[in-house]
């Protein structure tokens, strides 16, 4: 795997922890850590970038997968 694959499937999880934190306790993780509205803004950007990117990286892996198959 490429680094940055690395890193996108870590931010998706991290996002993963974030989300089931505030669901379960409504606790909002990223602002405790960070305390500043700028940073968990910019932290949600990264964090939403990196799902785009995952959906991306796995559609192009299944459209290879399916054109492997044929041949």
């Amino acid at each position: 795997m490429k680094k940055l694959d690395q890193l996108a499937i870590a931010l998706l999880i991290f996002a993963g922890i974030v989300w089931g934190l505030w669901g379960l306790f409504e606790f909002n993780l990223i602002y405790y850590v960070f305390g500043r509205d700028w940073i968990d803004r910019v932290i949600y950007v990264l964090l939403g970038a990196a799902a785009i990117y995952v959906v991306v990286l796995w559609r192009f892996l299944w459209t290879r997968k399916k054109e492997a198959k044929r041949k």
